[in-house]
């Protein structure tokens, strides 16, 4: 499609004044996962979207999804409904490519929402592969990786940091129409990238109103998304709470940069870029020469929402083992040499992956044995650490070393909560390292904190 330059555009009228706001939802928010760079806490999130009215909001935090699932389960134990995103990092040429230029290294920003289950996967399939191979100061996406994995997500183009408003600002400073271009071409990529799956648009043009350089570049957004019959979306960029934690953020910022909040070579972000109810957000625009425009990308924060609909499934990754172990267990018989009987005792057992292609046991089954393989081997190790004369507890007395009710209570405390998480298996599978070395006559310990257990 060919493009034009921007020219006049016709004023609307504003709504009547007092009308009650429309719904609003927030769809480019950074919580305390943008490492020292958002200020939201997950619960005082949402907290605060409660109180506002509001029934979904979004996480979209700088590269990663670290906290979707914390926020996944405080808001949909809040009753709010959690929209799933990242504020992506792009790189300009291929992901793999680490040369340095000194120009946006660290990639253009684009904002990706998941709209179903297939797009929840292909966010997470791209957002470890930006760590893996298109880490360079950010972990980077590139086009290539977007166009193979693109179903199932709505993307918002991004703020000024983004790879359509960027070249429209040097528009901006230098009237060179070539950079008009260039953020007209960007759009119809991202246009033919994320097109229409069967339930609506999927590439949206953002716009934000917090600093003079991007009040001056969306008359161009909105006009190349005219040209381009592409949807507008309004959004706040939210990286703390309220506009009293400005400062606190600010602090935050610092930090991250390394610089004292007296230095005058350092970025400072907007005192607007807090949680805005739907009146503030509607007061944030009214009144712009492109209120009806504005009104449209507010309506269509909540059209996005409403189509945003993932569901998390939570099973249990933890793992399993097919325990091999002798019917009668080598039972205590008074052996002088604890070590010499526990070690033959351990030999007894050993472990082997499971495999369902091959064997038909169910997981409560193969947990089951574990969890009673675990128990059998500490009960040795028991006797084995702490003498013949535990195998039959005393009662407690007022002796203030541990007795042996208190030293079996421990264990059996340590045992049952072991099998109630699930983790015994996993113990086994440490213990079986350890075991296979010290039959051997090699030296070995496990590590980690499961070691001060008395399992361990």
């Amino acid at each position: 499609m060919s493009f034009a330059p921007p020219d006049e555009v016709e004023v609307p009228v504003p709504p009547a004044a007092g009308a009650a706001p429309r719904p609003f939802v927030h769809l480019h928010l950074h919580s305390e996962y943008s490492l020292l760079d958002g200020g939201n806490r997950i619960d005082r999130l949402i907290a605060r979207v409660k109180q506002l009215g509001m029934n979904a909001v979004a996480v979209t935090d700088h590269g990663n999804l670290f906290g979707a699932m914390t926020f996944y389960m405080a808001a949909k134990e809040a009753g709010i409904k959690p929209i799933l995103g990242v504020e992506a990092y792009v790189a300009q040429g291929k992901r793999h490519d680490r040369t340095y230029t000194g120009s946006i290294d660290g990639g253009y920003h684009l904002v990706l929402l998941a709209e179903n289950e297939k797009g929840w996967r292909n966010l997470l399939y791209m957002c470890s592969e930006a760590y893996l191979n298109g880490f360079y100061y950010k972990p980077r996406l590139d086009r290539e990786l977007i166009e193979a994995h693109h179903s199932g997500l709505i993307a918002i183009c991004g703020h000024l940091g983004s790879e359509m408003a960027y070249p429209l600002v040097e528009y901006v400073k230098t009237n060179d129409v070539a950079h008009y271009r260039r953020s007209f071409e960007v759009a119809e990529w991202h246009a033919r990238v994320f097109a229409d799956e069967g339930t609506g648009p999927r590439f949206f043009v953002e716009l934000q109103r917090h600093v003079s350089e991007q009040n001056a570049i969306n008359p161009h957004l909105i006009r190349i998304a005219e040209e381009l019959s592409l949807p507008l979306v309004a959004t706040n960029d939210a990286h703390f709470l309220r506009e009293e934690d400005y400062d606190a953020h600010d602090t935050l910022t610092c930090i991250s940069m390394g610089k004292n909040k007296d230095a005058t070579d350092r970025l400072r972000y907007p005192p607007q870029v807090y949680v805005k109810s739907p009146a503030e957000m509607e007061a944030t625009f009214e009144g712009s020469d492109e209120w009806g425009r504005w009104r449209d990308a507010l309506d269509n924060t909540a059209r996005i929402a409403e189509r945003c609909n993932v569901e998390m499934k939570f099973t249990s990754h933890a793992p399993v083992v097919n325990v091999i172990r002798p019917e009668h267990p080598r039972a205590y018989a008074g052996e002088a040499d604890l070590t010499e009987w526990f070690k033959g005792f351990c030999a007894g057992y050993t472990l082997e992956p499971y495999d369902s292609a091959k064997e038909s046991l169910s997981r409560e089954t193969l947990k089951e044995q574990c969890d009673h393989a675990l128990r059998e081997l500490c009960e040795a190790g028991f006797i084995w650490r702490y003498g013949p004369d535990q195998i039959n507890p005393e009662p407690r007395t007022l002796n203030p070393e541990p007795s042996r009710s208190d030293l079996r209570a421990r264990l059996n405390r340590e045992l049952t909560i072991l099998a109630d998480k699930n983790i015994s298996a996993y113990f086994l599978i440490v213990w079986d390292f350890v075991n296979w070395a010290r039959q051997r006559g090699i030296p070995a310990l496990a590590r980690g904190s499961g070691v001060g257990t008395m399992v361990g």
